[in-house]
């Protein structure tokens, strides 16, 4: 628009290339634990606002990424893990987010792996993790 000034935004685009084809959920967390966690490096290290979630079709991935990315940081926060909850929170915006029990078992898996290597919960947790094992 003519005559309006405003500071140019910056967008940072990251891309997760690892996600099976036939919408199942991939085989591995390791890829996805390590794209969350430069996301959340990327986010504390600029001020450049709120994160953008997209995937081809919408849903079933978007609502996998950001189930466990607000669990993970629920336990960052509060300490506590409810994995339900978050899955619960995200389907109450869009219900078609998080569609199969096996998108919800990897919103667990990928907040478990993320807080076994990342979290100062670690030895609670990999104690609990072994003990089910």
């Amino acid at each position: 628009m003519a005559g309006i000034k405003a500071e140019p935004k910056v967008v940072q685009f990251f891309e997760f290339l690892a996600w099976p084809y036939d919408y199942k959920v991939p085989i591995s967390t390791n890829a996805l634990v390590e794209l969350i966690h430069m996301v959340e490096r990327w986010r504390q290290r600029t001020s450049y606002g709120p994160v953008l979630v997209i995937s081809g079709n919408g849903k079933s991935r978007v609502g996998v990424y950001i189930a466990a990315n607000f669990a993970i940081e629920q336990v960052v926060a509060h300490e506590e893990i409810d994995i339900f909850n978050a899955a619960k929170t995200v389907r109450r915006h869009r219900s078609a987010l998080i569609e199969t029990i096996m998108e919800y078992k990897y919103c667990y898996d990928l907040t478990l792996h993320y807080i076994i290597k990342y979290s100062k919960l670690q030895p609670a947790l990999k104690m609990l993790h072994r003990s089910k094992l």
